[in-house]
């Protein structure tokens, strides 16, 4: 009878610690790190580098048409510019789409083409502007001339702009992104972006980031082409 007793005791035991392992075990998912990379530059460069085209361009224009006359009158012109933020942030509705696309339409061309077809030459300008990030170049350069195609517009957010996944629908414009380069410490990487917003209106750079209290951020920008 003790046996018995002692046997159902001991499996009694073994099955809470079997339990606590297995609650033990269980680890949350780590956050995808290149996909907030790629959140964080994307809405950088819509709020600060894209011609405020996300506040909606009509208004930019008129901002900007009522500001030419008074070409150092750029505290007010700021001004309202911050208020015109505050209110496409505040009402979704008046916020603008941008479409993200997983193709480089000018990216490995322009490229060479910018030098000449001279590889050489490339790799020696890849050379000077990463040099504190990693002295393998080749990688660098075949990372900045490949599309990234893991993220779609699905996973992409932003809190003062809009992703389609339509085509037909992008005010703002069209940006790509290459595949990431990351140092070994992955908080320094090297990509390129191509952003289209008209038949005559776009660029390609290639920028620096840094990761900086939990956020990517640009630190320099290196362009490719520009019309």
């Amino acid at each position: 009878m003790k046996g018995i007793l002692l046997m159902t005791v001991l499996l009694i035991t073994l099955g809470r610690c079997s339990t606590s392992q297995d609650q033990s075990a269980i680890i949350e998912k780590p956050v995808d790190q290149n996909k907030r990379l790629y959140n964080d530059i994307l809405n950088e460069l819509v709020t600060r580098h894209f011609y405020n085209l996300y506040l909606g361009e009509q208004a930019v224009e008129d901002l900007d048409l009522k500001y030419s006359i008074h070409a150092t009158d750029t505290a007010r012109y700021n001004s309202e510019i911050g208020k015109l933020r505050q209110r496409v942030e505040a009402d979704t509705s008046q916020q603008k789409f941008i479409c993200i696309s997983n193709e480089l339409r000018y990216g490995p061309y322009r490229l060479l083409r910018n030098f000449n077809a001279d590889s050489v030459q490339f790799f020696s300008w890849i050379k000077s502007i990463t040099a504190n990030l990693s002295n393998n170049f080749h990688a660098i350069a075949d990372s900045v001339n490949t599309a990234q195609v893991r993220y779609k517009a699905r996973d992409f957010r932003a809190p003062t702009f809009k992703i389609s996944r339509q085509f037909r629908n992008c005010e703002i414009g069209v940006v790509s992104f290459s595949k990431v380069f990351l140092d070994k410490l992955g908080e320094h990487g090297v990509l390129y972006y191509e952003f289209v917003c008209g038949a005559k209106c776009g660029k390609g750079e290639i920028l620096i980031i840094e990761y900086i209290k939990d956020k990517w951020i640009i630190n320099e920008h290196h362009r490719i082409w520009i019309m």
